[in-house]
């Protein structure tokens, strides 16, 4: 039987992983929390799991901090977690606190709405504040997964409503009053909903908005759509009205934000930290069963550093791969067409691509005879990753993800794990995150395009860290 463990991707120690929820820092250490369903395949719904980490990289799972079983509304969605520094909530200074969606079984309305959660002893284990929600349902068939922001001396709320994203403010986390809404209607219904303000590399501050679409298609990545713009308190307005795309593959679903905090524990205006479901609701149930040999069925993305950037068209985020990546064992190797080169199974690549009228790039996953592999082209509008001859997951409609791409030379980081490939180009740009359920031993890398196309490639074997170990 196969065994799907990776080496330096978070994965869930058992059973089943989905949506990521925001970290929050605190004595020092980042506490990140996920949807885990302990059941799995049994359908009883998520609660809470918790990890914490220092670095980005290196992760100490913790158990379930926020349990399903423990309350009479059951399964617990998304939603966000803030440090209620002043007691605002009235459950004292520096609880955390966390507003997650839940069905409003304790009513009989069954809908979705917002319950609060708290922690007394540093996010160990939080306990339900009631079975009556602090925000219940206003209507809406979808009302789901609650960001939260400290703005000014109120606290504020995104929420997803199907095609809209509603604002709500309150003073002391437990009443809500709507503010304002934005509406997007091109894109599929919208979750996961994120808010934040970043200081551009201009030295300018801006906000931004940002969902995760359920809709992927040719046309759509469906991952992280965000706008750019500038927030009040109450509303929302972007500078431009179509959503730029932080990621362009099928698999960096329902991401998360978080601000960075130095060494003395001050939050950095200028960059964040993100993190995402390297999975999508379009096949996500018939995946390869990876829990039956792994012990698990989920994998996150590696943690990404996002920072603002003036371009030509406006503001936008740039992600890259934290640089505390443990890696070792680097080595330069020659870039013939064709040829298929032993590589690590935990690697991460290095290259420029020139493709000049046609099409370059790299081959990853690759099988000694060289018909089996996951291809990364350059090509005069594109960045591709394809994912057809190798591992596809789903029916194939999702095979090749395509990101747009200004012609000429491209500068690609490729991050290979067991069943993931993350590419990223032009310093962060552009990047595509894709699952690949490759056959274990097809680790070689091969280049392809034209003589002289692909140089200074550049293969690292990724140390195995606490995340996968």
């Amino acid at each position: 039987m196969t065994s799907w463990r990776h080496a330096f991707h978070l994965t869930v120690p058992d059973r089943w992983m989905n949506d990521p929820q925001r970290a929050i820092h605190h004595a020092g250490e980042y506490h990140y929390f996920y949807l885990y369903n302990p059941d799995h395949p049994e359908p009883t719904g998520t609660s809470w799991r918790r990890a914490t980490t220092r670095d980005g990289v290196r992760f100490t799972d913790h158990g379930v901090a926020l349990d399903k079983h423990s309350q009479p509304n059951r399964d617990i969605w998304s939603g966000c977690l803030v440090v209620d520094e002043t007691g605002s909530a009235g459950l004292g200074e520096g609880t955390i606190i966390a507003l997650a969606t839940q069905l409003d079984r304790a009513s009989g309305s069954n809908a979705q709405a917002q319950f609060l959660w708290y922690s007394t002893d540093g996010g160990a284990s939080f306990r339900p504040l009631s079975s009556t929600p602090v925000l219940a349902n206003r209507g809406w068939e979808h009302f789901r997964d609650p960001k939260v922001e400290r703005v000014g001396n109120r606290w504020v709320m995104v929420l997803a409503e199907d095609r809209d994203l509603g604002f709500y403010a309150s003073e002391d986390l437990r009443n809500w009053a709507e503010t304002s809404r934005f509406h997007e209607d091109r894109i599929g219904m919208l979750e996961c909903p994120d808010l934040f303000e970043i200081t551009a590399d201009d030295g300018t501050p801006h906000w931004v908005l940002a969902a995760s679409p359920q809709l992927s298609s040719a046309e759509l990545p469906g991952t992280y759509a965000y706008w750019v713009g500038t927030f009040d308190g109450a509303s929302f307005r972007p500078d431009h009205p179509d959503p730029r795309w932080l990621d362009f593959g099928y698999d960096w679903y329902a991401a998360v934000t978080w601000a960075v905090h130095d060494g003395d524990g001050a939050p950095r205006p200028d960059r964040r930290w993100a993190i995402g479901w390297m999975n999508n609701w379009a096949y996500a149930a018939t995946l390869p069963p990876t829990w039956t040999e792994g012990g698990y069925y989920g994998i996150d993305s590696v943690v990404r550093e996002l920072t603002l950037v003036r371009s030509g068209d406006g503001y936008e985020l740039v992600s890259r791969p934290l640089r505390e990546l443990d890696t070792t064992t680097r080595r330069k190797v020659a870039a013939t067409p064709d040829t298929v080169v032993e590589a690590p199974a935990a690697l991460s690549l290095t290259t420029r691509v020139d493709p000049g009228t046609e099409s370059a790039g790299v081959r990853v996953k690759c099988s000694q005879d060289g018909s089996r592999y996951v291809e990364i082209a350059v090509t005069p509008e594109h960045i591709v990753v394809d994912r057809s001859r190798s591992g596809c997951p789903g029916d194939g409609t999702l095979a090749v993800a395509r990101a747009p791409w200004h012609g000429g030379v491209a500068d690609l980081e490729v991050l290979v794990d067991r069943a993931t490939v993350e590419v990223f180009a032009d310093g962060g740009r552009v990047a595509l995150s894709m699952q690949a359920f490759s056959p274990a031993e097809d680790t070689a890398v091969q280049t392809f395009g034209a003589l002289g196309a692909v140089t200074d490639v550049v293969l690292t074997r990724v140390r195995a860290t606490a995340a996968g170990e």
